[in-house]
């Protein structure tokens, strides 16, 4: 009885280790206030150390008006880079989907600043293993900026780049740099319009 009950430990285990969380998961980034900032990072995906052959960045303004949206793009490369997930987090604005990237889902995130005060924040995760474009993964995302100006907000991010294969031994992941976004009372809505016209001058 004791080995039937081990060995379903030992194989659940095992498959939520192979599965991998292939369609994403919250609460993995350097947020302070995480209930897992003691552990944090894809410790699904391998092991729990960060790889520095993985990186991840934000793409987007670094200054936001209040209550502004502004777009960004998390980018992921290096590692297996046959394809990629992320988690992405903020500290004061809230996070959108952007109906420019099918491939990211809303989650929550419950945090605590300070026992018994806690804080439901909404976070962004894959849907599905993102398969790269010119060996970049790029989630697109929109940021809408809390109310009150002049502070420093900032964007929190972990992302993996895999081998689809149900076999996590080849994964790797780590963490962006924290992004900080100084919120104006003036300043760019949306940097990332499309232009509408170009001009080809001499040199």
């Amino acid at each position: 009885f004791t080995i039937s009950i081990l060995a379903i430990g030992f194989f659940s285990v095992l498959y939520i280790n192979l599965t991998a969380f292939p369609e994403g998961i919250t609460g993995f980034t350097k947020r302070p206030g995480s209930s897992n900032i003691l552990d944090p990072g894809c410790i699904c995906h391998n092991d729990k150390q960060s790889s520095p052959s993985v990186s991840v960045v934000f793409n987007g303004p670094t200054s936001v008006r209040a209550n502004d949206t502004a777009t960004f793009t998390l980018k992921i490369s290096g590692g297996p880079d046959s394809a990629a997930g992320c988690d992405i987090a903020v500290y004061y604005g809230k996070l959108l989907l952007s109906p420019a990237d099918t491939s990211l889902k809303l989650g929550e995130e419950t945090y605590f600043g300070g026992q018994p005060n806690q804080v439901i924040k909404n976070e962004l995760t894959h849907r599905y293993p993102k398969l790269p474009t010119n060996d970049t993964i790029r989630f697109t995302f929109r940021y809408i900026a809390p109310s009150t100006a002049n502070i420093v907000d900032t964007l929190y991010a972990n992302g993996n780049s895999v081998i689809v294969d149900g076999d996590t031994h080849d994964d790797r992941w780590n963490f962006a740099p924290n992004r900080p976004i100084i919120i104006t009372t003036t300043g760019i809505n949306d940097p990332s319009s499309v232009v509408k016209n170009f001009n080809l001058e001499q040199n």
